[in-house]
């Protein structure tokens, strides 16, 4: 994120959590796939004004 500060390139990290991916999952907990998948397209459509350098998890930062 640092290197590509200022060229427009946004750097993150986004954890989806536990995600369902394969059947029985949700007994431990799991999330269904699309809740994972939203983090994941949350951080590739950020516009040229979003975070940098972040974790984020459902949009929300998360400590690293």
């Amino acid at each position: 994120a640092a290197e590509l500060e200022g060229s427009g390139v946004l750097v993150n990290a986004v954890c989806p959590g536990l995600t369902a991916t394969a059947p029985g999952m949700e007994a431990f907990g799991a999330r269904p796939i699309p809740e994972g998948a939203a983090s994941v397209v949350w951080a590739a459509t950020l516009g040229d004004d979003g975070p940098n350098g972040g974790f984020f998890r459902d949009g929300k930062p998360l400590p690293w």
